[in-house]
């Protein structure tokens, strides 16, 4: 009997990923239709669950600023990128988030860094279901 490598695992786990149901969430989108939700939070565990918390990494640009004519940030665009170590994989996710008042700025990075979070988990088929 073999025992399986790290990267046999990982690469078994993507190509096989199966969401847990507990963590979708569903709530009511336009027309009454049922759209699935999952957290940044639930990605990062699945993450730390499928692929190993020791077995990837995550990082983020900077955040850019989008300004308008009047010089008032209108968009925040950031990008992130995911590390695969045992198969050296790496994956990008874009995000971004349209900014209607100056108070919502750390929110729209917060939301734009989850955004790119997901993107980038879904070329790994993690999330890809919803």
């Amino acid at each position: 009997m073999t025992t399986k490598t790290k990267k046999q695992s990982i690469t078994t786990t993507l190509a096989e990923y199966k969401l847990r149901e507990h963590w979708v969430q569903w709530y009511n989108g336009k027309g009454g239709k049922q759209l699935a939700y999952m957290s940044g939070e639930q990605y990062f565990q699945m993450l730390n669950e499928d692929i190993g918390y020791d077995a990837y990494n995550w990082t983020l640009s900077k955040p850019e600023y989008i300004r308008n004519h009047e010089e008032r940030i209108i968009c925040i665009s950031i990008k992130g990128t995911l590390e695969v170590h045992p198969l050296n994989i790496i994956r990008e996710g874009h995000g971004t988030h349209q900014v209607n008042d100056d108070s919502a700025i750390a929110d729209g990075v917060k939301t734009a860094e989850t955004d790119a979070l997901k993107r980038a988990c879904r070329t790994l088929n993690l999330g890809l279901q919803l």
